[in-house]
């Protein structure tokens, strides 16, 4: 990108001598005006801009901001005086492309726009002064007569325009990524696979045997988890009979789009077998994949229903935990009856309730077990979470709206005895709220959800996208919530339809003992009920009738991780590295609706968006992603194909500065090298790394010794 260097500098030269002090003036009151001047260009006009593509590039031959200066810039425009001493007063950080010095950084993405957030705060205030001093009459205005900007008198309105404006400097609002690789940047690094394959509608990684499992329409493959361009195994060609395709078109459905068997499900079932299963051509099957020679006998089919959707359109998620299959789908043909169903394996076959008060209309998206029975001092069980969108019957008929959920069951769940016979005792469910409350904007359709385990399952964090429409915008978030808040939502108050009112609202009366949904404790135990077989039926009526929680479960911060307006997010995948300062950071990667990846930082209370990349040359919806931890690679799945790129491409940031203000965890400038190198580099050398500050004055060799933001790798 051409930059052009930009010179006007906003402070002006030092006060003239006492000689051309003014005729008549005081010297000291010249001065403190003078200083007054000064302070406020720096902070009406502290900047030039120059907005090129999706970078801001500034100069500036400023001299080292005051103490006042820098306050106000920390308060409005999140400034770093670290990024600021890296430009001024100091020598050249690096050189263009011709290899001239160029005094020039690069302050982009949420950095940019914080600053623009700045610069609208300012102009607000200005104008409100122009309003208050209109409203004391022309009159005092041409006296010279001043007054102080009363913030406190302020309206309500004026108050909560200026509050939305400061809040939003401090989180991800509408980020704009540093960096914006096309496609065919992206091509020089990435593999792409599609072998005439439509509709891959599965990936699965087998990290033990390098193999990535892909399932897509009528079709299964083995691929070397290295080079998706080779494979491990013949591909297995699963094809619905022709009988059953004709009798699928004459059920109304389509037989050029709908009529085959979409591969929907394909997971691990043991160390030598997967199991997989598919809509086969809306009357799904299962199968099992013998890992040894890569076979599927078609000769012993089992029943899908339950474990598979007839529609390749709906939504689906399932589980396998210690050879029990646990999915949430549609139930038959027509695709009304919803269920959470437990089959195959040594447990009890399990289903929810067909009321609309447990499920309605929904559109599973994601799963997850949390073995929270590790380590708990109170005998608890392991539980399966469902996330999901479904119509809520809480709202009134006007402002009837869809929402996502996110439920659960206990693992060793085996039904009542009388009451909710062969039916889960310990679903709960409760909203899954994401959204910016000063601006009223929810997004309430849920796309996908990550779930990232810790070596302690109390540390185990939820990455949920969503999408909503905002005005004539449409508008994508990422939230992120704790198992342990969402533990206290399931352990709160229910709620209850009220029949005299006709409404919905807390429920307040005596709670049956033992309490409704929960799993069987060491508690349940000392006091005689050791499975839930054994529950009184006061209780399981109890939560057959109140299956919704009270309270919403809210993302960690507050509010989301980071909003992109313009943008259909679809789907994510996080990984957690390690930096070289030590600190643990979560690697967002972020697929879209026209083909195009974000990946993105969260640190502390901030994200930053590293780069967008363009992985199809064509807008096809990004379905699935994957992350190899072993290989360092990513797997972006769609309906065209399948792309295979490295977590990080360091070799692109030509420059320390660049390699710096990145902000790639996985990536570090080498002083031995002279290039940005991945931070695991295992020979020895000096690594230059700053997620948090992007300092790039660690760059200057002179200040080398004094930085605390090296590593020495040995």
């Amino acid at each position: 990108m051409n930059r052009r260097e930009i010179r006007r500098c906003p402070f002006k030269d030092p006060p003239p001598s006492p000689s051309v002090t003014p005729k008549g003036g005081n010297r000291g009151n010249w001065d403190q005006g003078e200083r007054r001047r000064q302070r406020s260009q720096s902070v009406f006009g502290w900047r030039d801009f120059e907005i090129s593509g999706s970078h801001t590039d500034i100069t500036s031959c400023a001299k080292e901001p005051s103490l006042s200066e820098r306050s106000i810039w920390n308060h409005t425009a999140t400034y770093r005086p670290s990024l600021y001493r890296a430009h001024c007063d100091r020598p050249p950080l690096y050189r263009d492309r011709y290899g001239a010095a160029v005094r020039t950084v690069r302050l982009t993405g949420g950095r940019a726009a914080s600053h623009l957030l700045a610069a609208g705060f300012w102009i607000l205030l200005a104008v409100r002064v122009q309003v208050e001093a209109a409203e004391m009459g022309s009159s005092q205005t041409s006296k010279g007569t001043g007054r102080a900007l009363n913030i406190g008198a302020m309206s309500p309105r004026w108050l909560f325009v200026l509050a939305v404006l400061l809040q939003a400097q401090t989180w991800g609002w509408s980020l704009t990524p540093r960096k914006t690789v096309r496609f065919h940047g992206v091509s020089e690094v990435h593999q792409s696979w599609n072998r005439g394959v439509s509709q891959v509608m599965t990936l699965t990684l087998d990290e033990s045997r390098g193999a990535l499992y892909v399932g897509a329409r009528e079709v299964i493959f083995s691929l070397d988890l290295s080079n998706i361009g080779k494979e491990l195994r013949p591909p297995i060609f699963w094809e619905a009979p022709a009988d059953k395709k004709e009798e699928c078109a004459q059920k109304g459905k389509n037989n050029q789009t709908e009529c085959f068997n979409y591969i929907r499900f394909l997971q691990e079932y043991n160390r030598t077998h997967l199991i997989t299963c598919g809509t086969y051509a809306f009357q799904p099957k299962c199968a099992y994949i013998d890992l040894s020679d890569f076979t599927l006998d078609t000769n012993n089919l089992e029943e899908g229903k339950g474990k598979c959707p007839y529609d390749p359109a709906k939504g689906h998620t399932g589980l396998v935990i210690d050879g029990t299959l646990y999915s949430a789908t549609m139930n038959n043909f027509l695709g009304t009856e919803p269920v959470i169903l437990r089959t195959v394996g040594q447990h009890n076959f399990m289903k929810t309730e067909y009321l609309a008060s447990w499920l309605n209309e929904p559109n599973f998206v994601a799963s997850a077990h949390i073995s929270e029975s590790i380590g708990s001092e109170t005998g608890d069980d392991d539980k399966i979470y469902f996330f999901f969108t479904e119509r809520a019957l809480e709202y009134d008929c006007y402002t009837e709206q869809v929402v996502s959920r996110v439920a659960r069951v206990c693992k060793g769940d085996q039904g009542g005895a009388r009451t909710l016979q062969r039916k889960w005792t310990s679903f709960l469910k409760a909203r899954l709220l994401c959204s910016v409350p000063e601006l009223q904007l929810n997004f309430n359709h849920l796309q996908s959800v990550f779930t990232l385990q810790a070596d302690q399952w109390r540390s185990t964090q939820f990455f949920a996208s969503f999408q909503a429409r905002w005005g004539d915008s449409s508008v994508s978030a990422v939230c992120q919530y704790s198992i342990q808040d969402i533990q206290k939502v399931f352990d709160g108050p229910y709620k209850e339809y009220r029949e005299q009112s006709q409404k919905w609202g807390r429920y307040s009366d005596a709670v049956p003992s033992p309490r409704p949904g929960s799993c069987i404790t060491n508690w349940h135990r000392n006091n005689g009920w050791y499975n839930s077989l054994e529950l009184p039926d006061n209780t399981l009526n109890f939560a057959k009738k109140h299956p919704l929680m009270d309270d919403s479960a809210t993302p960690s911060r507050g509010r989301p991780l980071l909003v992109r307006k313009e943008t259909n997010f679809t789907t994510l995948a996080v990984h957690r590295t390690l930096g070289l300062d030590g600190e643990l950071y979560d690697v967002l990667f972020i697929g879209t609706e026209n083909g195009w990846l974000n990946k993105a930082v969260s640190f502390g209370s901030s994200v930053h968006i590293i780069e967008e990349l363009q992985v199809f040359d064509r807008a096809y919806p990004v379905h699935s992603l994957a992350v190899s931890t072993n290989k360092f690679l990513l797997f972006v799945g769609s309906l065209s194909g399948l792309v295979q790129i490295p977590l990080a491409d360091c070799s692109k940031y030509r420059s320390c500065a660049d390699c710096i203000l990145a902000r790639d965890p996985y990536c570090a400038w080498s002083l031995n090298r002279s290039r940005c190198v991945r931070a695991d580099e295992l020979q020895r050398t000096v690594l230059l790394q700053d997620i948090q500050d992007s300092d790039t004055s660690m760059c200057e060799a002179q200040y080398m010794k004094a930085s605390k933001k090296f590593v020495i790798l040995s």
